[in-house]
């Protein structure tokens, strides 16, 4: 009887299994993530991994975050404005018994009506992965990656272009394939960008993802680190350290990602920057960060551990980015600060083998952080189409609209800038080139998996 069924193991292996007991997948120590990798490898055989990614949640959850617990002087019922997590009606969100509903009370802010002027209030999103309800991940603690510009991230009928990224599509087809370095999807968190103007032709958005001195902007990031990001750790299983947490955005949402990493480093661990228009003053924060943030190692370090940076974090060093494009680029800058750059470049080389007394990077500079660039535009001979028929096919009533799909070539100068800082410094990063590239949401989600490969994905495996 064992002699044939190994006869019929080896002429029909599938059926074999099926048929056998279950004493038999015992013996070949088959566990639930054995049989989720299985799923994935079947469902890989069937979904290509190229773009048009699916549009919407995949089977997740969306939850819309309370406004009166993210922004001061709001009450209300569960209508979007008052307190209690909403779940989408088509996403079921209210059959989550695992989520902490209990509310501290509120202290009414004086400064609450200046404060919502500033950040107007808005509809703040959660998509969880379909794993985080199933019982084997009930003690998992999952990644969070925070989307500007939120409301284009996920739903082509949400988007202002009536085209999406594409995000969540994305990841969950990078999830089947078993190409992210982590066991489930992250959260992802879509934060709107705010409407209308600030000031008679001031845009909200472009003041919230401004340079980084500016007011808004600075208020933005603020809200974001200090009060969405600790509620999110609160209310979900998430984990609390800055390599648990991302950002990413494009065009002016791209620079409101990486200010994030400069102004947050213990809190966030990455950014991804998807046609990113840099301004000046956040280049400048770049060098500063790169300038000062090494630190000597302590005395009597006899241990080989490294020293401590600011804010009691250890330092590390440089970020593992995949597919790293260093191009060398010409720039004028001056010879002080250049050389200072240069000598850190010099300092990390140096501590990177090992040798005692040398200075270290830092754990708060973007040495230790996942950096991802890219862009389309101009390049030779192949140019941006000055029409494009796809970008008016939409899901909603947006279709006259194809977006700044221009800007790309414009944004060269600084993000080759950006680069060229970065270079200088030595750090790690990833830029990725898209020739011909538009700029616009359905020009970002034919090539949305790449920045998601650059944060989650297997080194050996995302190329």
């Amino acid at each position: 009887q064992h002699r044939q069924q190994q006869q019929q193991h080896q002429q029909h292996p599938n059926r074999a299994l099926s048929n056998a007991p279950s004493t038999h997948l015992d013996n070949g120590h088959r566990n639930n993530e054995d049989q989720n990798k299985e799923r994935r490898n079947e469902v890989h055989q069937q979904r290509p991994l190229r773009p048009p990614f699916p549009n919407g949640s995949c089977g997740g959850t969306v939850i819309t975050l309370p406004r009166n617990e993210l922004f001061p002087g709001l009450q209300g019922g569960d209508d979007g404005n008052g307190s209690g997590l909403r779940g989408d009606d088509h996403h079921h969100g209210n059959s989550l018994p695992f989520l902490n509903l209990n509310h501290l009370p509120q202290i009414r802010n004086p400064f609450s009506s200046l404060e919502n002027a500033v950040l107007p209030p808005r509809d703040v999103k959660v998509w969880l992965p379909k794993e985080y309800s199933m019982e084997e991940y009930r003690k998992e603690r999952f990644p969070v990656l925070y989307c500007h510009d939120g409301q284009n991230a996920m739903e082509d009928t949400s988007s202002w272009t009536g085209s999406s990224w594409r995000l969540i599509g994305a990841l969950t087809r990078l999830h089947e394939r078993d190409l992210l370095s982590i066991p489930t999807p992250p959260i992802v968190v879509c934060i709107p960008c705010a409407d209308g103007n600030l000031l008679p032709g001031v845009s909200r958005r472009h003041s919230e993802y401004g340079d980084i001195a500016h007011p808004v902007s600075m208020a933005h990031g603020d809200f974001v680190a200090t009060k969405l990001h600790p509620y999110v750790l609160e209310k979900f299983r998430v984990g609390s350290g800055a390599e648990h947490a991302c950002v990413m955005g494009s065009s002016l949402g791209g620079q409101a990602s990486l200010q994030l990493v400069l102004r947050y480093p213990e809190a966030f661990g990455g950014a991804a920057c998807l046609s990113p228009c840099f301004q000046p003053g956040t280049i400048a924060a770049v060098v500063a960060n790169l300038v000062a943030g090494f630190t000597p190692p302590p005395p009597n370090n006899n241990d080989g551990r490294r020293g401590g940076g600011a804010g009691g974090a250890s330092a590390s060093g440089t970020s593992a980015s995949r597919g790293t494009d260093h191009g060398t680029l010409r720039g004028s800058s001056g010879k002080r600060r250049n050389n200072v750059l240069k000598e850190n470049q010099s300092r990390l080389r140096r501590s990177s083998s090992g040798r005692k007394g040398e200075t270290t990077p830092n754990a708060n500079t973007l040495h230790s952080k996942t950096i991802y660039i890219d862009n389309g535009g101009d390049v030779e001979d192949t140019r941006v189409p000055v029409f494009e028929a796809l970008d008016h096919f939409t899901l909603n009533e947006r279709w006259w609209n194809p977006g700044y799909w221009w800007l790309d070539t414009s944004l060269q100068p600084m993000i080759d800038a950006m680069r060229w800082t970065l270079d200088q410094a030595g750090v790690n990063y990833t830029y990725e080139k898209f020739p011909g590239g538009r700029h616009n949401e359905r020009a970002w989600a034919q090539r949305i998996h790449r920045p998601l490969l650059a944060l989650y994905g297997k080194k050996d495996r995302n190329g």
